[in-house]
């Protein structure tokens, strides 16, 4: 995949659009105050987003943005693949190291947290660069009108070395994200955007997560529930002030039947009730 000089202003012109559209919808102080909690940590992803390097099919991070939080986002039409060699694909980002210290440090090891964290980090790198299969491809579906990827590593640990029984053994561990847009619409609608957003906002919050399959697809189904949830709420705040939407009915929908079986304590826990009622109304996740 070669993009020419004019296919990339295109391109570039069209994130811009499509990002500078959903950053002015956050910025209105009747979003704002209806995002309630989120709306400040989806502003800040908003700040932090730069379009990266693409050349021949390749992604590379220019110098300027290494080492840092910023946040990638690229522009692929439906079944175009870009894949992803830079090894800084493959490291945390400065907030998810730190939310990795934090998930460590609440473990109760007998070891410096601030050591142990590193080391898991290392190691999950490590394996990161070890397997081809790690190596981040993005890509879009017809259905997909945006998605937030990332590369992913399994890593165990010793349960000798872990305080607490209830401490799972085996970790996913995540590496720093990445956003795509479907470069097939003229312009990624707001709501489509701010739904990746609040997936960005997770992937630096829930860095280190328990690994047995049923737990991480659960994990996964949580996250979905949750951002349909920002969703919606964005969409009756836009409906609510006036604004221009797209019909976003089906994460309305969605959203709607999860509040009726939430429970309070855990109101996006994905349980196999809820699941099958959005599965039978063929609102799957």
């Amino acid at each position: 995949m070669y993009f020419t000089p004019n296919e990339t202003q295109q391109r570039h012109a069209f994130i811009d659009h499509s990002l500078e559209a959903a950053n002015a919808v956050l910025a209105e102080p009747q979003i704002v105050e209806a995002l309630g909690d989120y709306a400040a940590d989806l502003s800040d992803v908003a700040g932090r987003l730069y379009i990266p390097n693409a050349r021949f099919g390749r992604l590379t991070v220019p110098r300027a943005y290494r080492g840092t939080d910023h946040i990638p986002v690229v522009a692929l039409e439906t079944g175009e693949r870009l894949r992803v060699y830079d090894d800084e694909f493959k490291e945390r980002n400065p907030r998810q190291r730190e939310a990795v210290f934090s998930e460590v440090e609440s473990w109760g090891t007998p070891y410096d947290p601030v050591v142990y964290a590193q080391n898991l980090g290392s190691i999950a790198t490590a394996r990161c660069k070890i397997y081809p299969r790690q190596q981040l491809i993005t890509s879009l579906a017809a259905s997909n009108l945006a998605a937030v990827s990332d590369v992913r590593a399994h890593v165990d640990i010793p349960t000798a070395a872990l305080r607490s029984p209830d401490v799972a053994n085996r970790y996913l561990v995540r590496a720093r994200p990445l956003l795509t847009l479907n470069y097939s619409k003229k312009q990624a609608d707001p709501g489509v955007v701010v739904h990746e957003y609040a997936h960005i906002v997770q992937s630096e919050r829930e860095v280190v997560i328990a690994a047995p399959e049923d737990n991480e697809a659960m994990h996964d189904a949580r996250w979905e529930l949750e951002a349909y949830h920002v969703g919606a709420t964005l969409v009756h705040a836009m409906r609510g002030a006036g604004m221009e939407i797209a019909d976003y009915g089906k994460q309305v929908k969605r959203d709607r039947i999860r509040q009726t079986q939430a429970a309070q304590d855990d109101p996006f826990r994905p349980t196999a009730e809820l699941l099958g009622n959005l599965a039978q109304q063929k609102l799957g996740i």
